[in-house]
């Protein structure tokens, strides 16, 4: 019996749905959806784009001053590139000894060291090299990788509307009616070129890190060269905030995991978007 009531019930509701309107739907309140709408995923970029137009307003409120980026370069104390000259003389003896001397040349003076070797022939031999102790690149990096880096990050701001000083370009403009040895002198050349209207002197030395979860550490500085001021110093991994966690079908069930959004380009951006923020806060 309790199997045909609940059959006969089942077929009475079944019609009343069909002949009465709105009866289905009577069981929840009106407005209120059946089903709870899943909450939008949050853009892990909306904070960088919020930088990123704080940046363009203070850009243009500032004039558009003149940027130039130092990748991978280090701004020193020293206004010239210091040179190391060595010269190597080799002089065989017709005892068979050999008398090696070297001579060292730098701009603060020389040094001299001789010793004597035995050998089983005679020979002459001069060789002189030149090494520059200043002025060269902070890090060994792949050329490829690094100008990925370097491309990514000018190109951020370039974006948001900023003038940016091609290094390369200001230091071939600034060598034009300068004597050939202050051309062969980057570091005096660099000199010359700060002082044509850059007012932001950006610098951004990358190192290696283990610790870092982009596998790289950035030392961020930020110059005002009108005043010789700092204007902000910082280090970061360049670690892009991640996306939202997503659950993904495991050996063990679902599990909650983070998707790494840490490439090359967005680690450059990352880096491009911090020191934006701080040149914005002026």
């Amino acid at each position: 019996m309790t199997g045909i009531r609940a059959a006969l019930l089942g077929a009475l509701v079944a019609t009343l749905t069909a002949f009465i309107p709105g009866i289905a739907t009577a069981q929840y309140r009106e407005g209120v959806p059946g089903v709870i709408p899943q909450a939008p995923e949050a853009d892990p970029d909306a904070g960088a784009n919020a930088i990123l137009a704080r940046f363009a307003n203070w850009n243009r409120t500032a004039g558009r001053p003149k940027i130039m980026v130092f990748w991978n370069r280090v701004l020193t104390d020293e206004t010239t590139t210091r040179e190391i000259e060595r010269v190597v003389e080799t002089e065989d003896t017709r005892s068979g000894t050999s008398i090696v001397s070297e001579t060292t040349s730098t701009q603060f003076g020389e040094a001299s060291q001789s010793n004597e070797e035995n050998i089983g022939q005679r020979r002459s031999e001069r060789v002189t090299s030149a090494e520059a102790v200043t002025g060269g690149r902070y890090t060994e990096m792949d050329p490829a990788a690094e100008r990925l880096l370097e491309t990514t990050f000018a190109n951020l701001f370039l974006q948001a509307g900023a003038r940016v000083i091609d290094r390369d370009a200001l230091l071939r403009r600034s060598s034009v009616g300068v004597s050939a040895a202050d051309r062969s002198d980057l570091q005096f050349i660099e000199s010359k070129a700060l002082n044509e209207g850059v007012v932001y002197l950006i610098q951004v030395l990358p190192d290696p890190s283990t610790t870092s979860p982009t596998g790289m550490a950035f030392s961020v500085s930020i110059r005002h060269l009108p005043t010789s001021s700092l204007t902000a110093q910082f280090l970061t991994s360049g670690n892009p905030p991640p996306a939202r966690a997503r659950f993904v079908a495991g050996e063990r069930g679902f599990e909650r995991v983070t998707i790494n959004r840490a490439t090359p380009e967005r680690v450059a951006a990352q880096v491009a978007i911090e020191a934006m923020e701080r040149l914005a806060q002026r």
